[in-house]
């Protein structure tokens, strides 16, 4: 696992519910990838909180705006939580919606 790669887990308790992974691209930007909640904790508002945290985290990296692959069925969710569709990778493959969110 490189440097700019970080797991995180969100704990409820003492219980890990959800997981999402940062990655420091080294261009002002953080990707969020494999995000996750426990489908019995999804509904509860702890994916907009996940992502909250992985924001501060990103900031703390020094990063600017955060960037994320979305499917289709997430894209909702990520525009709710301040993230527009926007072209960021040449190379992403079709069915994929990329979403970026500038972090103030």
């Amino acid at each position: 696992m490189s440097a700019a790669c970080h797991p995180l887990l969100l704990f409820l308790e003492d219980q890990p519910i959800g997981a999402i992974q940062v990655d420091d691209l080294r261009n002002a930007a953080a990707a969020l990838r494999l995000v996750a909640i426990d489908p019995a904790w999804q509904g509860g508002g702890h994916g907009r909180v996940m992502l909250q945290r992985a924001e501060q985290f990103a900031r703390t990296l020094g990063c600017s705006k955060a960037v994320v692959y979305a499917t289709p069925e997430a894209a909702g969710f990520y525009q709710t939580v301040g993230y527009d569709e926007e072209d960021w990778d040449d190379v992403c493959m079709g069915g994929i919606v990329q979403m970026l969110k500038k972090l103030d």
